[in-house]
């Protein structure tokens, strides 16, 4: 097992010795500070991408065990908000079809009265 590890630990090393050989003998660089840049920036996004799948894990009520009560807080109120605002369309939904009832309880009113006075027309 050890001499596994020492193995790759060599190969690290011998790759790293071969790219600054090659470096300083052809006057190029393979790895300048735009390249360490974007490879922070790469490290940056991962972290940022584990931390949002964390965080969706916990919305969808999965791995809530591991967080403590000040990180369910802010679940709890989301959650509440989303509630909140679930039931006001709720409301609004229902007042909007006990509108549209009276609307067409009164259109069915006005319609058996102009039916009624039609046949009485009709029939003398």
């Amino acid at each position: 097992m050890i001499e596994i590890k020492t193995f790759c630990l060599g190969a690290k090393l011998g790759k790293k010795k071969s790219s600054m050989r090659y470096q300083t003998n052809s006057g190029e660089k393979l790895w300048d500070a735009k390249h360490e840049s974007l490879s922070v920036e790469i490290k940056r996004v991962k972290k940022e991408n584990d931390n949002m799948h964390i965080e969706l894990r916990h919305l969808k009520d999965e791995d809530l065990n591991s967080l403590n009560p000040k990180e369910l807080i802010p679940i709890e109120e989301a959650l509440q908000i989303g509630l909140t605002s679930a039931r006001e369309k709720q409301m609004e939904i229902w007042k909007m079809h006990k509108k549209n009832e009276k609307f067409l309880e009164e259109e069915n009113k006005q319609l058996t009265y102009m039916l009624i006075i039609f046949l009485s027309v009709d029939v003398s």
